[in-house]
């Protein structure tokens, strides 16, 4: 398994096929059993990024001549948005030829694989992050990369990407682009039962995110009492990314054993985020229809869907059933004000 997180690989704002190419081979030059250099198609491939580098008016040193400095050049993409950038423009003409190229080494390092490694799997995580910004070329970041560039992407191994749940929801579908790929949404944690039941706790959930935080703390012992554990996983929302952020910021505002008071303080910065995310929305008034009745209202408009799926204020739930809004959220003067009036 070749492993390219995006978040270190590249810029967020810059995340186009052409740096995604030299971030796959940057990940693959990491891999201690596979050696570049060594490889017959490498050159002309190091030779093409050159002429594009050239292009763009990076001076090609010996450091980016050849396999040794695609890490290097990956190093540089990520810091340097203006290069990434002039890279990406600069490689609209040699685009076909950089597939090609990369294509044709994948299958050579492939072919020299022990015959204890039967095949080469690319993840590429994290990928769901980068913000739905417009291109400098017109139209949304998410559907140029996903939809148009990324389908592009024709390597013999296997390649997981991560992507934004909000395309689930896009008017091109991905399966349409990704012809047999298989689609998978993660949901979050159920921790409440679904609208049209008694809104209660569902305790398979809490059962379950309780096991995943035993696996890293002493819950008997960073816990004062079951009420604080049972509150720290309700205000995550079944979130588990943001379950892990609150118990990481315990220790910050308090000391063992931490309290439901303790768990308030560590929620309360996330909370303020949330708060300056929703002031002034115009999607204000949906939250509390989605609260009570798990589901987007039919004329809900698409970008505003997209946004409170991206920014996770609304989460989903058993892929798709329903829909709850984030305890962050929640918590908000800006979702206390949009109430409907009783």
């Amino acid at each position: 398994m070749v492993y390219l997180d995006a978040y270190q690989y590249l810029n967020p704002f810059e995340v186009r096929l052409p740096q995604i190419l030299v971030s796959l081979m940057a990940a693959l030059a990491a891999e201690p059993r596979i050696d570049l250099k060594k490889t017959r198609s490498g050159p002309e491939l190091w030779a093409r990024i050159g002429t594009i580098l050239a292009s763009a008016g990076r001076e090609v040193s010996k450091d980016l001549a050849d396999a040794a400095g695609i890490p290097l050049l990956k190093s540089l993409f990520r810091v340097d948005l203006k290069l990434a950038r002039s890279f990406r423009k600069q490689s609209d003409d040699h685009l076909q030829a950089l597939l090609s190229l990369t294509r044709d080494l994948v299958l050579e390092v492939r072919s020299q694989l022990p015959p204890e490694i039967t095949d080469i799997v690319f993840v590429v995580d994290n990928l769901e992050k980068i913000p739905d910004i417009e291109t400098d070329t017109g139209g949304s970041l998410h559907e140029t990369l996903f939809l148009r560039e990324l389908p592009l992407l024709d390597v013999p191994a296997h390649i997981v990407l991560t992507y934004p749940i909000s395309l689930n929801y896009s008017a091109v579908e991905l399966r349409q682009v990704f012809g047999n790929a298989k689609q998978t949404t993660i949901p979050m944690v159920g921790i409440r039962t679904k609208p049209g039941t008694e809104r209660l706790d569902d305790r398979r959930g809490f059962t379950a995110l309780r096991s995943l935080l035993s696996r890293r703390i002493d819950l008997k012992v960073a816990f004062a009492d079951e009420d604080a554990i049972d509150h720290a996983i309700r205000m995550s929302g079944g979130c588990v990314r943001d379950l892990l952020r609150i118990v990481s910021e315990l220790p910050v505002v308090g000391a063992m054993p931490f309290t439901r008071a303790v768990v308030d303080a560590a929620s309360a910065d996330f909370v303020n985020e949330y708060e300056r995310i929703l002031q002034g929305k115009p999607y204000l008034n949906l939250l509390h229809t989605i609260e009570r009745g798990g589901a987007f209202p039919i004329n809900t408009d698409e970008a505003w869907k997209r946004q409170l799926l991206m920014g996770l204020v609304a989460l989903e739930y058993d892929t798709g059933t329903w829909y709850d809004i984030h305890p962050f959220a929640k918590a908000t003067r800006a979702y206390a004000s949009a109430a409907p009036a009783q």
